[in-house]
């Protein structure tokens, strides 16, 4: 303290005259994410939909006396359930980034923690 006047700490000077904040990575828009997780939920019930008509299968190969057809029958029947609980996953996701409002551009506050003050 010289002369009654508070000395400011002192601060790294500015990298090539920047004072900003580097940019972060840009978040996917949300169509592109709603378009995404609608292709996984159609995803999750071909494949569903693929092991429920194998298990019927080999559950029909073992009922006629293929006894390995039963391992298949448990496997495909356990991928089916895998799947279909994937998918009610994937839709509840879906729905929740559908309902979630965007602000637009103009309407985020600016200026971070200083400016809200």
């Amino acid at each position: 303290m010289a002369g009654g006047v508070l000395e400011q700490p002192s601060r790294p000077a500015p990298v090539n005259g920047r004072r900003r904040a580097e940019k972060q990575a840009r978040e996917r828009g949300q169509t592109a994410l709603l378009a995404w997780l609608g292709v996984g939920a159609l995803a999750c019930v071909v494949a569903w939909g693929f092991l429920v008509k194998a298990a019927i299968d080999f559950g029909q190969a073992a009922l006629n006396g293929r006894t390995v057809a039963w391992a298949f029958t448990g496997v495909a029947t356990v991928g089916a359930i895998g799947c279909l609980l994937l998918m009610y996953v994937v839709v509840v996701r879906l729905v929740k980034t559908a309902r979630t409002p965007r602000l637009p551009r103009s309407a985020r506050p600016t200026g971070g923690r200083r400016a809200a003050r």
